[in-house]
């Protein structure tokens, strides 16, 4: 049996499997569902019951929820160009990519649901309660921008992530 501590300002709900977990940054909803795997809430902590090696898992998870709904997750990107500038713009629920190696019409791409994009100078910024959606976002921005039959050492235009320390 494994025990993690719920931190200040947040709150869990559990029903049949389904964790709600709010926070000052948002609400993120999971569901966990695995066979002798028992989850309860018990005054400030969560404890995970299991037969199997599925609790560390379950408490990575649950960790990245209480992270994400008290810290947020935030992932910054970066148009780069050679010749063709590229531009970004959020319309909705999706990024514009825009003049993409000199194309006329425009990429686009589907922003997860509880993830909040915004456009700079120089690129775009995601950020969100949910790790896995802001990480989706990413990940469908960079397969909206893959540059097929062509050579990827000379055609390098793209929108790159960016790795802050």
């Amino acid at each position: 049996m494994l025990k993690i501590e719920i931190p200040e300002q947040v709150e869990v709900k559990v029903s049949s499997g389904m964790f709600e977990v709010k926070g000052p940054k948002g609400s993120v909803i999971r569901k966990f569902s695995a066979r002798n795997v028992k989850i309860s809430v018990s005054g400030k902590e969560v404890l995970v019951e299991s037969d199997n090696v599925l609790e560390g898992t379950f408490i990575a998870h649950l960790r990245n929820m209480f992270k994400g709904v008290t810290a947020g997750y935030v992932r910054k990107m970066r148009a780069v160009h050679l010749h063709f500038p590229i531009t970004l713009e959020v319309k909705g629920n999706e990024i514009l990519i825009k003049n993409f190696i000199g194309e006329k019409a425009a990429r686009h791409v589907k922003i997860a649901k509880g993830t909040k994009a915004t456009v700079d100078k120089i690129g775009v910024t995601i950020e969100g309660a949910d790790k896995d959606a802001v990480g989706q976002t990413v990940a469908n921005i960079r397969t909206a921008i893959k540059i097929k039959q062509r050579d990827p050492r000379v055609f390098q235009d793209g929108v790159y992530e960016i790795i802050e320390e």
